[in-house]
């Protein structure tokens, strides 16, 4: 038994019909070219407010705190937080319960659980750091990310009193912080220029020199007086 096999032959196509398809096509982009400015129009606002953003979290130094690990993003949180006046105790890296960082000042006292994260953070964080404030007896609680919260997360926080910083709430809160201590430093400065001691003219007591010439400046004068008063008598007479 004997197959046939059949080979179909290659479709020539004319590169006449090729060329005048790529011109039609050409043709019809130069006719709706003013279109696509158009279709942009909405897309502006969006991609400012998106550059803004991404500037915002370069001067506040988002980039380098998602390099860090977790242990150093608790370690730069707790030097963030001394400096608005908090005492700060990091807790052990195991058996934490919860709780990364506790933040005193006064009577207050709020635990801190740290989340240097690249997805968003889950309910698991709210419901840790829920059972830390029971355990160390805190007033408050808080989660502070350099990312996002789910929904989930969101509401288990609103329902437990638990104050959530996501990546722009931290974001703020650093930019406010730099803007603080700048007025600062601008305010001492200026208190220190308006206290700057004037100094008092000097008053220098004429030396010999100086007397000898108004002696003979005087006598010149005197001199000069008299000759006119001299020639003003003879012109008379």
């Amino acid at each position: 038994m004997s197959l046939l096999v059949t080979v179909a032959e290659p479709t020539i196509i004319d590169a006449r019909w090729f060329w005048d398809g790529i011109f039609v096509a050409l043709k019809a982009l130069l006719t709706i070219w003013w279109v696509f400015p158009l279709m942009l129009i909405p897309m502006i606002p969006d991609i400012v407010l998106r550059l803004w953003e991404i500037r915002m979290y370069a001067k506040a130094g988002l980039p380098e705190i998602d390099r860090m690990t977790g242990r150093q993003f608790e370690e730069w949180l707790a030097r963030f937080f001394r400096g608005r006046g908090y005492d700060v105790t990091l807790t052990p890296e195991q058996g934490d319960y919860g709780a990364d960082l506790i933040l005193k000042k006064g009577p207050v006292t709020t635990v801190v659980q740290a989340k240097r994260w690249s997805g968003k953070v889950r309910v698991s964080a709210i419901q840790e750091i829920t059972a830390a404030k029971g355990y160390y007896r805190a007033d408050g609680a808080m989660v502070v990310t350099n990312s996002f919260f789910t929904k989930e997360a969101v509401e288990l926080a609103r329902r437990n009193n638990i104050m959530l910083w996501n990546r722009n709430k931290l974001k703020d809160e650093i930019l406010a912080e730099q803007a603080k201590k700048a007025a600062a430093r601008n305010q001492a400065s200026a208190k220190r220029v308006a206290v700057k001691p004037v100094g008092k003219p000097v008053v220098r007591p004429p030396t010999s020199s100086h007397t000898g010439q108004r002696a003979v400046c005087h006598q010149s004068s005197h001199v000069a007086a008299t000759i006119s008063k001299t020639d003003r008598w003879h012109r008379e007479t």
